[in-house]
C-alpha cells in the first residue's frame, strides 16, 4: 500500500541557495508524496566555491550562457513558517556542512556527495579529462549506508558551465523522484535493499585553487578539429550468420545518400516475405528529418528510396511493427513532446497519424517490444529542459501496443548512465540471450554502441550487463543505431571529412 505523504525535514545553508536546490525544494512543496515539515539552517547563506580561473569563467559565461545556471544563488521558497524542531519521517541534508544524521527519522537521512553541494562536482572529471561527471545520492538508514542514485552525464567538450547544467539538474530531479518512489513502495526495507550499498564513498571534495590547463588545451584541439572537419552519418549493411555478431563493419557496404542529405537510423522490416529498410533522411539545408523506405533483395537494395512519412516536425528512428494484421510506425517525435503512433494505409509509403502513446515528455529513440505477455517502451527522457535526453533510460509497460495507459516501471530510471542509457535499435534475441543495443554518448552524441544483455526483466525488476561494444576506429568517429533482420545487419556510422575553408 502507498504510504501517506512523507514528512520531510530539510537541512539547508540559508535563505539563499543554488538554483538546483531551490527547484528541488519547490518540487517537494508541490508533491503529493511529501510535505516539508521542518527546516534547519546550517550555514547561513553559504555560496558554492568558485574556480580560481576568473578569465575562464567569464569566457565560459559569455559563450555558454544558454539556459539557467543551476549554481546561481536564488531565494529559497518561503519556509519561514516551518519549525526548526520536531519529528520527521525523512531528513534531507542539502547543506555543505557534514551530514548530521537524524536517528529519530523513521526513514533515515539522505545526503548528496559533498562535492555536489560545494558546486565542484564537475572540476575533478574536467581536471582528469574524464568523459563523465557523476551525481550520487546516499542514505543512512538503521545504521547502514545505501546508494539511492548514481547518475552519470557527459562532460561538455568546451564548458564546465554546461557540464554543471547537465549534472545538477539531473541530481535535482533524481532526489524528488527517489522520495516519491519511497513513498509509494510497499516496504522501506525492500526499497533500501534494492539500491544496495555505496560503491562511491562520500569523500571530501576538491578545493581551489584548481588548474584548467589540460582542459583548455584539449578544448583548443577539439575546437580546431570541429572547424577544420565536418561529420556526416552514413548507413552501411552487411550479412553475418544468424547466431553471430559482426566483429567490425569494415566489409559492410554503404548506401549512397542524395546531395545535401545524410541517412541514419536504419530499421529493417519484413512484409510479405520481402525486406524493406526504413530510415531517417536528414536535409542539411532545412535542418529537419523525414522517413524514407527502400526495398532490399538477396544482394542488397532492389529499388530506390521513396519518402514514407513527413510531418512539420523533425522525424527519425522509424521503428515499424505489426499488430493484429495492421502495420504501425513509431518514429521519434520529441519536438512535439509525445511518443506517437502512425498507421500504414498503403505499404510502404502512405501512413497516417493513429494515436499518442505517451504525453508531455521529451523522449527520444523510443523502442517498443513485446516480452513476457506485456508490451514495453524503452525511452530516454531529459531530466530537465536544460539537460540532454541521453542520461536516463525509462521503461513503461501496457497490455497492448495501442494502450492509452502505460505504467512506469518502479525502478525508473532503469539506467542512469550516459554511456549506455539511450536506445540504439530494436531489442533482439541472440543465442538464448536478450540483447538491447545502447548508445554511448559520453564523448559525443552517438560516440559508439554497446550491446547489453538483459539479465532480469519484469514489472518489478530490471538489470542488464555488458555483452559487446563497437567504438570508433579508423575513420569512424561515431555510431548510434544497430539493427538486424535474419542474416542482415544494418548500422549507421559517423565519418569525418575535411572542410574546405
Amino acid at each position: 500500500m502507498p504510504r501517506d505523504a512523507l514528512r520531510i525535514g530539510l537541512v539547508v545553508d540559508g535563505t539563499q541557495v543554488p538554483a538546483w536546490i531551490a527547484a528541488l525544494v519547490s518540487a517537494l512543496n508541490n508533491s503529493e508524496s511529501a510535505a516539508i515539515a521542518r527546516v534547519v539552517y546550517a550555514a547561513e547563506d553559504a555560496a558554492p566555491l568558485s574556480l580560481d580561473a576568473p578569465l575562464y569563467e567569464q569566457l565560459d559565461r559569455l559563450l555558454f550562457a544558454r539556459g539557467e545556471d543551476p549554481l546561481r544563488p536564488v531565494a529559497l521558497p518561503d519556509l519561514a513558517s516551518l519549525p526548526t524542531e520536531g519529528r520527521v519521517d525523512l531528513q534531507l541534508h542539502l547543506s555543505i556542512s557534514p551530514p548530521q544524521y537524524d536517528e529519530d527519522a523513521e526513514l533515515g537521512t539522505w545526503y548528496f556527495h559533498p562535492d555536489l553541494l560545494l558546486g565542484t562536482a564537475s572540476w575533478a572529471p574536467v581536471a582528469a579529462q574524464s568523459t563523465v561527471a557523476s551525481a550520487h545520492l546516499f542514505a543512512r538508514w538503521q545504521n547502514d549506508e545505501y546508494a539511492l542514485y548514481s547518475g552519470h552525464t557527459a562532460v561538455h567538450t568546451f564548458s564546465i558551465r554546461r557540464t554543471n547544467q547537465r549534472l545538477y539538474w539531473l541530481a535535482s530531479t533524481a532526489a524528488v523522484r527517489c522520495i516519491e518512489q519511497l513513498c509509494t513502495h510497499p516496504s522501506p526495507a525492500r526499497y533500501y535493499a534494492r539500491n544496495g550499498t555505496p560503491t562511491v564513498p562520500p569523500a571530501p571534495a576538491p578545493s581551489a585553487p584548481f588548474t584548467l590547463r589540460p582542459f583548455i588545451a584539449s578544448t583548443w584541439r577539439r575546437a580546431w578539429t570541429d572547424l577544420s572537419q565536418r561529420t556526416e552519418w552514413h548507413i552501411r549493411y552487411g550479412r553475418t550468420a544468424d547466431d553471430h555478431l559482426p566483429s567490425d563493419f569494415d566489409a559492410f557496404l554503404p548506401l549512397q545518400a542524395a546531395s545535401h542529405t545524410y541517412w541514419a537510423d536504419p530499421f529493417p522490416f519484413v512484409h510479405e516475405k520481402n525486406l524493406y529498410l526504413f530510415f531517417e533522411v536528414y536535409d542539411q539545408r532545412k535542418k529537419k528529418g523525414h522517413i524514407a523506405v527502400m526495398p532490399f533483395g538477396e544482394q542488397g537494395p532492389s529499388g530506390p528510396a521513396v519518402r514514407a512519412l513527413e510531418t512539420p516536425e523533425h522525424l527519425s528512428y522509424p521503428l515499424v511493427f505489426a499488430h493484429e494484421g495492421i502495420i504501425y510506425m513509431m518514429p521519434e517525435s520529441s519536438e512535439r513532446g509525445t511518443v506517437d503512433l502512425y498507421r500504414c494505409e498503403r505499404f510502404p509509403d502512405k501512413w497516417t497519424y493513429d494515436r499518442t502513446l505517451l504525453h508531455d515528455l521529451y523522449a527520444v529513440d523510443s523502442t517498443l517490444c513485446y516480452h513476457d505477455n506485456w508490451w514495453w517502451i524503452f525511452t530516454c527522457q531529459a531530466a530537465h529542459p536544460n539537460a540532454p535526453a541521453r542520461d536516463e533510460l525509462f521503461l513503461y509497460y501496457a497490455d497492448s501496443p495501442l494502450s492509452a495507459h502505460w505504467t512506469p516501471h518502479p525502478m525508473n530510471p532503469i539506467i542512469a548512465d550516459v554511456r549506455h542509457a539511450r536506445p540504439a535499435g530494436r531489442i533482439f534475441e541472440l543465442d538464448g540471450r536478450t540483447v538491447r543495443p545502447a548508445q554511448d554518448c559520453s564523448q559525443r552524441y552517438g560516440y559508439g554502441i554497446h550491446l547489453r544483455e538483459i539479465v532480469v526483466w519484469n514489472r518489478e525488476d530490471y538489470s542488464e550487463r555488458a555483452l559487446k561494444s563497437y567504438l570508433p576506429q579508423g575513420g569512424r568517429v561515431g555510431m548510434h543505431t544497430f539493427n538486424r533482420s535474419g542474416s542482415w545487419t544494418f548500422v549507421d556510422i559517423k565519418l569525418r571529412t575535411r572542410r574546405w575553408l
